[in-house]
Formats: C-alpha cells, structure tokens, sequence
C-alpha cells in the first residue's frame, strides 16, 4: 500500500479501524450491560446531536461542491459548475428535513406508537429550519470555492469525486445493512408504552431481513449517525488541497475528525439509539468506505508528478 494518499498516511485508517475492531468485540460481548449504564433520555447533548449536531458531517458535501465548482470555474465546465451546486443544494435539503421534520414526537391521533414516534429536538421555527442549514452549509462551500488551490484544478476535481462516492456509498450501505438487520434500538426496547410488540433484545449477528417495513425503532444496527460522522476522516483532503497549510496540518485535521466521530459514537449511546457494537460497525464500514475510495482515487486518478500537496506547507 502507498506510504501516502493525497497526503494521508494509510496507516491512521487502519489505527483508527482497529480501535473501532476492539470496541465491537467489546461490544458484541456486553452491548446490554454498556447500554445500561450509558443511557439517559433526557440528556440534552445526545438529544441535540439526534438532530441538530449531526448536520455537521454534511459540511463535506458542502465543501465538495466548493471544489467541484472551482474546478469547473477554471476549466470553463458549465455542466460541473451545475452540479457543485446542486450536491450543496441536495445537502442543505436533507439538514432541512432533519432540523425540522425528521426527529420529532410524531402524533397518530391519540395514539403513540414505535411506528411513528422518533426522538430528538425539532427546530419548531420553520424560519430557523431553513436558516441555520444555510449558514452551516455555505460557509464550507464558499471556503472551498475561494480558498481552493486552483494552480492544480483536476486535483480538486478528484478530491471532490473520492468524498463524493465515499459519502454516497457509505450511505447506501448503512440503509441497506440497516434494513437486513432490523434490530430493535435499546431505548424501544425498555420502553413499554413504545414496545407493544414484546420485541426483545437481539445480538448483532442475529439478523432479520425486513421483519419491520415502517419505525424508526429497528434501525439500530448499524449506527448511520456514527458512519455518516466518520466520513469526516476525508478532512484531511480539503485542507490538502487548501491555499493556506500549516505544519501537519492533515494529521491534525484528521484527529479532530476522530474526536468527532468519538463524540457521535458515545452520545448516540447515551440517547439509547444505538448500542456499542452498532456504533463501531457503523465507524469500521464508513472508514474502510473511505479508505478504498483513497485508495482507488490514488491509483484510478493518479496525482499529477510535480504536485504532492501532501508534503507541502
């Protein structure tokens, strides 16, 4: 394997994957008992982080699309230039579906059911909904359009295609995984007045392909909100390719992102949404997702000789 790709060193991939390795070995053997003393509903972090924390991670999309559209300024690609605004456009409409009408207490009549409650805090302004995704998304997308190094337009262009598929595929896996799994989320499973189908706790391994076709309630395994958070461990790629570096700057980028997807891991399992084997799983898929779309991108889309970005600044 290469010493370096686009400037990141293989190996805090693989460091990373074998921490998350001993937390789901950990996990597979005591997920109930961690889940037990890590639990508390009412804690306002986890609960924010359900909804409003976790629109974070979409800043990648955002920056990608900044990348794309430099690419295409320079290059004269109208049809690219499109598109970088359209991946911004389709990120800040998934923050506004979750800000405001994803993670809310969800009536059907007078009667609350697994099938249509879910949790977190709602942005109840629809005002604000729509506002606050916007600033969080157009600053990574005007950094990126400005502060891009445009000396080298086709880097930012593979840059933004390896984010890209790494994010699309990372998500398209977590749903399908999810739905294949089908395991019940520890806070339905100790709730009664949710858990009027005595569903009852299953190891990982236990699957039952789509046994729940409708609730929130069975897609605990894998956590989408921890791999969705590790996909941030492509950061170091944005700054890479940045005007402005500074010394070990990608591997400080890269930690903050580990810290990050820590941050996700522990409090998704204090609001009982997953336990500790849905969030490494969540973690290792995402990170070795990403670490294959380097790994292609380095060898399908070679850097151009002259111009390693990884070593400069």
């Amino acid at each position: 394997m290469k010493k370096s790709l686009y400037g990141i060193k293989p190996f805090y991939y693989l460091i990373f994957i074998g921490v998350a390795l001993i937390c789901f070995i950990i996990g597979s053997c005591l997920d109930w008992q961690i889940a037990n003393a890590l639990y508390d509903g009412n804690n306002v972090i986890a609960n924010s982080l359900e909804s409003w924390l976790i629109g974070i991670s979409f800043f990648m999309i955002a920056a990608s699309g900044g990348y794309l559209l430099a690419y295409a300024t320079v290059e004269k690609k109208t049809p690219l230039k499109v598109l970088g605004i359209i991946l911004a456009i389709l990120a800040y409409g998934v923050m506004v579906y979750i800000y405001h009408d994803f993670v809310y207490l969800k009536n059907s009549g007078d009667e609350i059911t697994y099938q249509n409650v879910l949790f977190g805090y709602r942005v109840s302004n629809r005002f604000l909904s729509y506002l606050l995704p916007a600033i969080i998304l157009l600053v990574p997308f005007l950094l990126a359009f400005f502060f891009a190094d445009k000396s080298n337009p086709r880097r930012l262009l593979r840059i933004s295609l390896i984010i890209i598929v790494a994010f699309i595929v990372e998500h398209l896996t977590m749903e399908l995984v999810k739905y294949l799994a089908m395991r019940p989320r520890y806070r339905f499973l100790i709730n009664e007045d949710l858990n009027t189908i005595g569903a009852t706790f299953r190891n990982w391994w236990e699957f039952s392909p789509f046994s729940q076709t409708t609730g929130d309630c069975f897609k605990s395994f894998p956590s989408g909100h921890t791999s969705g958070a590790t996909v941030t461990l492509l950061s170091p790629l944005l700054i890479g390719s940045s005007k402005f570096r500074f010394k070990k700057d990608q591997l400080v980028f890269f930690l903050l992102s580990c810290a990050f997807v820590a941050f996700v891991a522990i409090f998704r399992m204090v609001a009982g949404a997953h336990f500790l084997s849905d969030v490494s799983a969540g973690a290792i898929i995402s990170a070795a997702i990403s670490l294959l779309a380097l790994f292609l991108g380095s060898r399908v889309i070679k850097p151009e000789e002259g111009y390693e970005l990884g070593k400069r600044g």
